[in-house]
């Protein structure tokens, strides 16, 4: 390096070094600023750009929506000053405006931060606290920044002078925190506001479309038999209408039959024979995924003539009882949601199961091998069908059976079981 380079590189470090110390030791400045609002729910300061000091920070704040008519309310702002001996500091303002979201314009606001103490060392505060400034006043519905910065107003080399200013101001880009207004009434909830009179009473959704005579044909009284047989005559009304199990009472005229239920992990439908029980398969195709309606079992008795009824209910459960009228025979069927066991309860009845799949095995309870066409008894037995599936059944009481083909017979009546 030649003397010259070196002389010009020192003298640069020696300005830098000089620079810094000049700004370093400047008499006076700004050390901390706030803004005071109010929205109903949450009070400042937030802290400006110096020094937040542990609080909220104005600057990116989202001060959520309002509605027409409401509030945020601006009560002024604060500055924290300090000064040498031979400064002064004369004063503060907080610069406001408020502007469309995306639309800076219009002219800012100035409120004046006096004098409110001594904090020591040179220290001062100023501000205003009671400005009472509603910022919604005058907006429409949308979307809004409110824009802020703090001036102060001193003299370095004077301790009697003012007329040089010193700013927290975001290097000139200034403070922005957001708000929306939103309508105060939107009956029909188009996004448009409606005027509304509050003497007038105006229904949720606004005016009928039309209040003309609809054509449609009218029932001049319930007739009796309504709703249908399905129901218990121990029931009284008002009955559902959407339960998760109404088709249990619904005939469907096309396919002669009531439609499927889900029970969770089970579907069931009730048929005028008995109640067929599944667990259901997935089948997916790229257009559609659906599950499988074909029974496992059919819950039944060897008296024909049998009918169902839904005779008690509640959110989660539904009993259907199958009789056969005047016979005696009676099935009780209590299903419930995510229930692990296919239940039917016998009164005066011979139960019988039949399945569509092939029966290929059935154990009882000390794993013994049983043949079909022998009657055998138990109340825990093992059955495998030839689509692979392993069922158990249990009765609360032993039971005599007889198994022919895909049949499972009792060999006479049970009084409970």
């Amino acid at each position: 390096m030649s003397i010259q380079k070196k002389w010009m590189a020192a003298t640069c470090v020696a300005f830098c070094l000089l620079y810094s110390v000049q700004n370093s030791l400047a008499g006076w400045g700004i050390f901390q600023s706030y803004v005071f609002l109010e929205d109903g729910s949450e009070t400042g300061p937030f802290a400006g750009g110096i020094n937040p000091d542990g609080a909220a920070e104005f600057s990116g704040h989202d001060f959520g929506m309002f509605h027409e008519g409401t509030s945020l309310i601006l009560n002024g702002g604060e500055l924290k000053t300090f000064k040498n001996q031979s400064s002064n500091v004369c004063g503060g303002i907080l610069s406001y405006r408020v502007y469309p979201a995306g639309n800076p314009s219009g002219q800012a606001e100035l409120i004046a931060l006096n004098y409110a103490g001594e904090l020591g060392g040179g220290d001062q505060k100023w501000n205003a606290t009671g400005a009472g400034i509603n910022l919604l006043s005058g907006l429409s519905t949308g979307n809004y920044v409110l824009e802020v910065y703090w001036q102060a107003e001193g003299n370095e080399f004077s301790s009697g002078a003012c007329g040089e200013y010193q700013y927290d101001n975001g290097g000139g880009a200034n403070f922005t925190a957001n708000f929306s207004v939103i309508c105060s009434e939107d009956i029909d909830f188009d996004g448009i506001c409606d005027d509304v009179d509050p003497s007038i009473d105006v229904p949720l959704f606004g005016p009928p479309l039309s209040t003309a005579p609809h054509g449609l044909p009218t029932l001049g009284a319930i007739p009796a038999d309504l709703p249908s047989d399905r129901w218990g005559e121990n029931l009284s009304g008002p009955l559902p209408t959407n339960a998760w199990w109404m088709d249990l009472t619904l005939l469907n005229p096309t396919y002669g039959s009531y439609g499927r239920i889900n029970c969770f992990p089970y579907q069931m439908r009730a048929t005028e024979g008995g109640m067929e029980v599944w667990v259901p398969e997935v089948q997916a195709t790229s257009t559609y995924v659906t599950t499988t309606a074909s029974a496992n079992w059919l819950f039944s008795t060897a008296e024909s003539g049998l009918s169902h009824q839904v005779v008690d209910y509640d959110p989660l459960s539904v009993t259907v009882e199958f009789s056969n009228g005047t016979g005696g025979a009676k099935m009780s069927m209590p299903l419930v949601r995510g229930m692990a066991h296919v239940s039917g309860h016998y009164l005066q009845a011979t139960p019988k199961l039949t399945t569509s799949h092939a029966i290929v095995a059935i154990e009882d309870a000390s794993g013994n091998s049983l043949q079909p066409g022998n009657v055998f008894s138990g109340d825990n037995f093992t059955l495998t069908l030839n689509n692979n599936q392993v069922w158990k059944l249990y009765s609360s009481a032993s039971v005599a059976w007889n198994w022919t083909g895909g049949e499972l017979s009792a060999t006479e009546q049970t009084s409970d079981v």
